[in-house]
């Protein structure tokens, strides 16, 4: 029997770029790619570069290369779907100082993410962590 390798890479054919890191108690998912976000006071949406980093903490900025990054701990987040857009989720930190909503380009990046997300809601030890369930 072969023996799987430490990384599964998830085929990229658009503007995400996923691969779930393997240890021997939990898997660590990380992504990257365009999201939109919709801007708090504006309500209009910017394209914004996303990284899920050490499976925890979703980084964002304007771009790949910007220096200016902020963070979503994921950790005790809840995550909703929006009844009107398919492609648009909610995410509320634990902390529940802010509510980001986003929205993938398309049916196909949308599933990668709630792939890596609903990776990192598995991961979570707590008794109260939300069913991952968003499709």
């Amino acid at each position: 029997m072969a023996q799987k390798s430490a990384t599964d890479q998830v085929t990229n054919q658009s503007n995400i770029d996923c691969e779930i890191r393997k240890n021997e108690q939990i898997q660590l998912p990380e992504c990257s790619g365009w999201l939109f976000k919709r801007r708090k006071i504006t309500n209009k949406w910017e394209k914004v570069w996303f990284v899920l980093d050490k499976g925890q903490f979703l980084n964002y900025s304007k771009d790949a290369a910007a220096k200016k990054v902020k963070s979503i701990n994921l950790i005790g987040a809840q995550f909703d779907e929006d009844e009107n857009d398919k492609l648009t989720f909610t995410i509320v930190p634990s902390d529940a100082k802010r509510k980001f909503v986003l929205r993938a380009e398309n049916d196909e990046e949308l599933q990668k993410w709630m792939d890596v997300i609903c990776t990192v809601k598995a991961n979570e030890k707590t008794d109260n962590s939300q069913a991952c369930s968003i499709q």
